[in-house]
């Protein structure tokens, strides 16, 4: 519910998202639940255009730290 509320507030927060390149190699569940996880992530970032998606290659050390 609080997320609702962020998101469609006049001045709506924005999401971020960085993903490490390993997610797109890491098998969980067989090849159609990795295609059903990876559509559903873009499907999000479509819908709502206040959200980044960044991919952190695995050659990159992380320059903001963890988190």
């Amino acid at each position: 519910m609080t997320q609702e509320i962020l998101c469609r507030r006049p001045d709506p927060c924005q999401l971020v998202a960085v993903i490490d390149e390993g997610v797109l190699h890491r098998r969980v569940g067989d090849a159609e639940v990795m295609r059903d996880q990876f559509v559903g992530v873009i499907r999000i970032h479509k819908q709502r255009p206040l959200t980044a998606l960044e991919f952190e290659p695995w050659y990159r050390t992380p320059e903001r730290g963890p988190f």
